[in-house]
């Protein structure tokens, strides 16, 4: 999610934590918090439990991320044509 947040021209700050880094994309962003926050919630477990992910976790992930890279494409498309509509 953070490369697909970065291509979308909001990349995370080093200093930024999962959580805070999720407050700034979905205010500057098309993104639904739910699919955005499970995400996240699903990366901090990954990277800073001290528990194992289950494989279950892992194909939730990834059908989340899914979701997420189809918002952001479809924010991306209507920012175009809203573009396009206002040039011509």
């Amino acid at each position: 999610m953070e490369r697909a947040l970065a291509a979308a021209g909001l990349p995370r700050t080093p200093s930024e934590a999962p959580e805070e880094y999720l407050d700034r994309a979905l205010d500057a962003v098309e993104l639904s918090s739910r699919a955005a926050g499970r995400l996240t919630a699903l990366f901090a477990w990954a990277r800073f439990s001290v528990h194992d992910v289950r494989p279950e976790m892992k194909d939730e992930a990834i059908e989340t991320l899914e979701q997420v890279h189809h918002e952001l494409a479809a924010a991306e498309t209507a920012r175009e044509a809203q573009l396009a509509g206002a040039h011509a």
